[in-house]
Protein backbone atom coordinates (compact mmCIF):
# COMPACT_ATOMS: atom_id res chain seq x y z
CA UNK A 1 0.00 0.00 0.00
CA UNK A 2 1.36 3.42 -0.94
CA UNK A 3 1.65 6.35 1.44
CA UNK A 4 -1.43 8.08 0.03
CA UNK A 5 -3.59 5.00 0.54
CA UNK A 6 -2.17 4.36 4.01
CA UNK A 7 -2.98 7.94 5.07
CA UNK A 8 -6.46 7.51 3.64
CA UNK A 9 -7.07 4.16 5.33
CA UNK A 10 -5.61 5.18 8.70
CA UNK A 11 -6.96 8.70 8.96
CA UNK A 12 -9.92 9.66 6.80
CA UNK A 13 -11.65 6.49 5.63
CA UNK A 14 -12.79 5.66 9.21
CA UNK A 15 -14.45 9.09 9.41
CA UNK A 16 -16.51 8.32 6.32
CA UNK A 17 -17.34 4.82 7.56
CA UNK A 18 -18.51 6.17 10.94
CA UNK A 19 -20.54 8.94 9.30
CA UNK A 20 -18.40 11.67 10.87
CA UNK A 21 -17.84 13.25 7.46
CA UNK A 22 -19.82 12.82 4.28
CA UNK A 23 -18.68 10.61 1.42
CA UNK A 24 -18.19 13.80 -0.62
CA UNK A 25 -15.96 15.33 2.06
CA UNK A 26 -14.02 12.06 2.24
CA UNK A 27 -13.51 12.00 -1.52
CA UNK A 28 -12.18 15.56 -1.39
CA UNK A 29 -9.75 14.66 1.39
CA UNK A 30 -8.68 11.54 -0.51
CA UNK A 31 -7.98 13.68 -3.57
CA UNK A 32 -6.06 16.24 -1.49
CA UNK A 33 -3.76 13.60 0.00
CA UNK A 34 -2.24 13.02 -3.43
CA UNK A 35 -1.45 16.70 -3.99
CA UNK A 36 1.91 17.54 -2.43
CA UNK A 37 1.27 21.31 -2.57
CA UNK A 38 -1.72 20.90 -0.26
CA UNK A 39 0.27 18.77 2.16
CA UNK A 40 3.18 21.21 2.01
CA UNK A 41 0.84 24.05 2.96
CA UNK A 42 0.10 22.38 6.31
CA UNK A 43 3.70 21.36 6.94
CA UNK A 44 4.91 24.87 6.07
CA UNK A 45 2.64 26.32 8.75
CA UNK A 46 4.50 24.24 11.34
CA UNK A 47 7.85 25.18 9.83
CA UNK A 48 6.97 28.88 10.00
CA UNK A 49 5.60 28.77 13.53
CA UNK A 50 7.82 26.33 15.40
CA UNK A 51 11.59 26.60 15.74
CA UNK A 52 13.84 23.57 15.70
CA UNK A 53 13.63 21.82 19.08
CA UNK A 54 17.20 22.61 20.09
CA UNK A 55 16.74 26.28 19.07
CA UNK A 56 13.74 27.08 21.28
CA UNK A 57 14.24 30.11 23.52
CA UNK A 58 11.98 31.84 26.05
CA UNK A 59 11.04 34.42 23.40
CA UNK A 60 9.41 31.64 21.33
CA UNK A 61 6.68 31.18 23.94
CA UNK A 62 3.54 33.24 23.40
CA UNK A 63 2.35 35.16 25.23
CA UNK A 64 5.15 34.08 27.58
CA UNK A 65 6.55 30.95 29.13
CA UNK A 66 5.02 31.88 32.49
CA UNK A 67 1.55 32.77 31.13
CA UNK A 68 -1.41 31.25 32.93
CA UNK A 69 -4.91 30.34 31.84
CA UNK A 70 -7.07 32.19 34.34
CA UNK A 71 -10.53 31.17 33.12
CA UNK A 72 -12.14 27.74 33.55
CA UNK A 73 -10.72 25.45 30.88
CA UNK A 74 -11.19 21.96 29.54
CA UNK A 75 -8.42 19.90 27.94
CA UNK A 76 -9.73 16.95 25.94
CA UNK A 77 -7.40 14.42 24.37
CA UNK A 78 -7.48 10.87 23.09
CA UNK A 79 -5.50 8.30 25.04
CA UNK A 80 -4.37 6.75 21.75
CA UNK A 81 -3.07 10.10 20.42
CA UNK A 82 0.59 9.92 19.42
CA UNK A 83 1.03 13.71 19.60
CA UNK A 84 -0.92 14.81 22.68
CA UNK A 85 0.09 12.75 25.70
CA UNK A 86 -0.97 12.56 29.33
CA UNK A 87 2.25 14.34 30.27
CA UNK A 88 1.40 17.23 27.93
CA UNK A 89 -2.11 17.45 29.38
CA UNK A 90 -0.64 17.63 32.90
CA UNK A 91 1.76 20.38 31.79
CA UNK A 92 -1.20 22.36 30.46
CA UNK A 93 -3.15 21.81 33.68
CA UNK A 94 -0.18 23.10 35.67
CA UNK A 95 -0.36 26.36 33.71
CA UNK A 96 -4.03 26.92 34.55
CA UNK A 97 -5.96 28.10 37.57
CA UNK A 98 -8.92 25.82 36.86
CA UNK A 99 -8.62 23.12 34.21
CA UNK A 100 -10.39 19.81 33.82
CA UNK A 101 -8.57 17.13 31.86
CA UNK A 102 -10.74 14.69 29.95
CA UNK A 103 -8.82 11.75 28.48
CA UNK A 104 -10.92 9.62 26.12
CA UNK A 105 -10.21 5.90 25.78
CA UNK A 106 -9.97 4.34 22.32
CA UNK A 107 -9.58 7.81 20.81
CA UNK A 108 -6.68 9.21 18.80
CA UNK A 109 -5.79 12.75 17.68
CA UNK A 110 -9.26 13.98 16.72
CA UNK A 111 -11.61 13.46 19.67
CA UNK A 112 -13.96 16.14 18.32
CA UNK A 113 -14.58 13.84 15.32
CA UNK A 114 -14.21 10.46 16.96
CA UNK A 115 -16.29 11.17 20.09
CA UNK A 116 -18.19 14.31 19.16
CA UNK A 117 -21.15 13.66 21.48
CA UNK A 118 -18.92 13.27 24.54
CA UNK A 119 -16.77 16.26 23.58
CA UNK A 120 -19.83 18.43 23.04
CA UNK A 121 -21.36 17.32 26.34
CA UNK A 122 -18.12 18.09 28.22
CA UNK A 123 -17.90 21.56 26.67
CA UNK A 124 -21.56 22.23 27.43
CA UNK A 125 -21.06 21.13 31.05
CA UNK A 126 -18.05 23.43 31.48
CA UNK A 127 -19.99 26.41 30.09
CA UNK A 128 -23.07 25.69 32.23
CA UNK A 129 -20.99 25.32 35.41
CA UNK A 130 -19.17 28.57 34.65
CA UNK A 131 -22.46 30.39 34.02
CA UNK A 132 -23.86 29.18 37.37
CA UNK A 133 -20.84 30.47 39.25
CA UNK A 134 -21.04 33.96 37.72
Amino acid sequence: MGVKEQIWEDTYSPFVEKGLITKQQGERLHEDIGQPRRTDRFINWYRANFPEFDEITDSDFWPSRSARVTVPALFIYGEDDQVVTEELAIDFKNSADSMVILPLENTAHRPHFERKEEVTAAIRELIEEHQKSN
